[in-house]
């Protein structure tokens, strides 16, 4: 019924959320199988001019993802699309999401961010190995789209991150699961960063490795792109130490102007430290400065 109502057209944002399980008839999980594709590509058909679609909120059942629910022509104007893993289930979704979507500049594919939502434990896609990305599936999205801004977020068994060696992406947001700073096929971390030559923001999620050897491998890479960095970090450091760590990027990497900081003190209470280039800062208030910046402690994300 919706796809036949010209209103939809003018539609450039869309964010589907399906039903919660008890309004289903037939089905206890929120899960698009290949009963329920038909519709909703015709649904997504009569939004044709559709810049921006949200499907983070939508599982697909394993062997149904997210391109047999579309056709190429719906989706050709799309510049931003984010899903989860369970949408993109094989190395060929990705081939046909780079061929559907030129104009795709913003490519978001995440996790279940509660395991044990009713939809997220029974989604059998999101319970796999996230297998869709390999080697060449950013080198192809940089050739067939205009990819920029990359988030890869809790994927499940996605240890090893070759792929972003030599890729063009200006933003990179990123879920690191590994407890050491060094892939599972040996690769170090600093490797694919340093070849990152375009990458001008980072936010990398490491809960599982020290705020202080995060920000020591960071200013090592010489990335002399990198303007923004945000990291989040689980393990517990002495405020003096993380507080450090921050300040010394700034003398490594030249172009930084912001740095933001998630991680446990020494008392295992969360905190926060934004470190800001002088020249970049411009309001009043609680703050302490140094010489080439300015400390703001547990200020907002979004300083």
């Amino acid at each position: 019924e919706a796809a036949e109502r010209p209103c939809f057209q003018l539609l450039r944002s869309l964010t589907l959320v399906l039903p919660p399980p008890s309004v289903w008839s037939h089905a206890a999980c929120r899960c698009i199988d290949l009963a329920y594709s038909s519709p909703l590509s015709k649904f997504i058909g009569a939004c044709r001019n559709l810049t921006e679609l949200n499907l983070t909120l939508v599982h697909f059942k394993r062997g149904t993802d997210w391109c047999q629910a579309v056709t190429s022509a719906s989706v050709s104007q799309l510049r931003a699309v984010a899903l989860l893993q369970c949408a993109v289930q094989t190395p060929a979704s990705i081939e046909r999401l780079a061929s559907s979507c030129p104009k795709l500049e913003d490519f978001d594919v995440r996790g279940r961010n509660n395991p044990r939502s009713s939809a997220g434990s029974q989604c059998s896609g999101c319970s796999h190995r996230f297998k869709a990305v390999v080697w060449n599936s950013v080198a192809l999205l940089h050739r067939w789209t205009r990819l920029q801004r990359l988030t890869l977020y809790r994927l499940r068994g996605l240890l090893c991150f070759s792929f972003l060696t030599e890729s063009s992406v200006v933003h990179l947001r990123l879920s690191w699961p590994l407890r050491k700073l060094t892939c599972s096929d040996g690769q170090p971390f600093i490797a694919w960063l340093r070849s990152c030559t375009h990458l001008q923001s980072l936010t990398l999620i490491c809960r599982n490795v020290a705020l202080t050897a995060i920000c020591a491998q960071i200013g090592c890479a010489d990335t002399q792109h990198l303007r923004n960095l945000c990291v989040i970090s689980d393990v517990c450091v002495r405020t003096e130490c993380a507080e450090r760590s921050v300040s010394q990027l700034s003398g490594r990497l030249a172009l930084l102007g912001t740095v933001h900081a998630h991680y446990m003190d020494e008392q295992r209470q969360k905190r926060r430290v934004t470190w800001v280039k002088r020249w970049l800062y411009r309001r009043q208030g609680g703050r302490r400065h140094l010489a080439d910046g300015v400390f703001l402690l547990d200020a907002p994300c979004t300083p």
